[in-house]
């Protein structure tokens, strides 16, 4: 074998086996807290509904109300969701193959792949011994994943796509010990399986930006923001997971099925359904179109380590495309 012949050294293989877990007390005790916050909202929700009550007459005569509804109306915030072919990209189809996403570890030994049973399963390499520990992460809100993305620069923080909303996943948020593990042997090598004993799930949705189909984080130091695009409306949506603070990137057309950040962090690549292509300058968040040929879509993309071109592919097609910066281009 050519691998070989050249002494690659090669990971241990990994036999997928599908396995149902019972959730850890970890798990009962996150389910725990969101019922807790959800009766404080229903309560907050009563008495704001009250206060409507009251005053709810008055302020709809004030001239500010009034500009404020017909704003929010233009926004088209309060459209329904459309639906229809654009809507149901192939990813979103009805799926045979058991694995669904993978996402490597940027630079620890560890795999992240996402089952068809709404499950994600981490693979970390033992760094002294040929054994591979799997854990699982589970929640009821992380259905129909669609891609998986690691924070860089960071350990072990890990975002998932759905089809309403994305689940970002700490790894280490809680240090707790007892959690339950099983054993199977794969090929000689040990893989240790349970639910994640440390793990925490942040969730993160806006209402309209169903059917999420890509996440790009920002590579930046010390930057805690992801961006999430959707098959159902071309905004983006760019989201800090530390103030929970939601910031949409509006442009109209039929929904993006791709998303790239450059390197340096002042790039953001994202391909829609409509065949165009945006390059977004993250300093200054405006965006420069790009038209694909009529029908087409870009399929996958990659950034070049200077941040000066981006390369990309498109369906149906075995040309390779290059986008290339401008010499004249600031970066902010």
């Amino acid at each position: 074998m050519e691998l070989n012949a050249q002494r690659i050294p090669l990971y241990p293989s990994i036999q997928f086996e599908p396995l149902d877990v019972e959730e850890s007390a970890l798990s009962k005790l996150h389910d725990e807290y969101e019922e807790f916050l959800a009766t404080i909202y229903s309560k907050f929700m009563e008495e704001l509904e009250h206060k409507w009550t009251l005053y709810g007459p008055i302020i709809k005569k004030t001239t500010l109300y009034k500009i404020a509804e017909k704003i929010y109306s233009l926004s088209g915030m309060n459209l329904p969701i459309p639906t229809g072919p654009h809507t149901e990209h192939n990813m979103f189809h009805t799926r045979s193959e058991d694995i669904l996403a993978i996402a490597w570890h940027p630079y620890v030994d560890r795999l992240a792949l996402a089952h068809k049973d709404n499950t994600v399963y981490i693979y970390e390499k033992d760094p002294e011994s040929p054994n591979w520990t799997c854990t699982l992460l589970k929640h009821k809100f992380m259905n129909n994943i669609t891609c998986l993305e690691w924070k860089p620069k960071a350990g072990g923080i890990l975002a998932v796509g759905c089809r309403h909303g994305v689940c970002v996943w700490d790894l280490y948020a809680k240090r707790v010990k007892g959690a339950a593990s099983v054993s199977t042997n794969s090929h000689h090598e040990t893989v240790n399986v349970g639910l994640h004993p440390t793990a925490w799930m942040s969730y993160f949705r806006t209402p309209g930006q169903d059917h999420i189909s890509s996440i790009a984080w920002d590579p930046s130091l010390s930057s805690n923001v992801f961006v999430a695009a959707s098959t159902s409306t071309s905004t983006l949506v760019a989201y800090d997971i530390v103030t929970h603070l939601a910031t949409p990137l509006k442009r109209y057309g039929k929904g993006n099925v791709l998303l790239r950040w450059s390197p340096d962090g002042n790039w953001l690549y994202s391909a829609s359904m409509a065949g165009a292509s945006r390059l977004w300058n993250t300093k200054t968040w405006t965006c420069t179109k790009f038209s694909n040929p009529p029908g087409l879509w870009v399929k996958s993309a990659c950034w070049s380590p200077d941040s000066k071109s981006i390369l990309y592919s498109m369906r149906g097609k075995r040309d390779l495309h290059i986008l290339s910066r401008r010499t004249s281009d600031k970066d902010g």
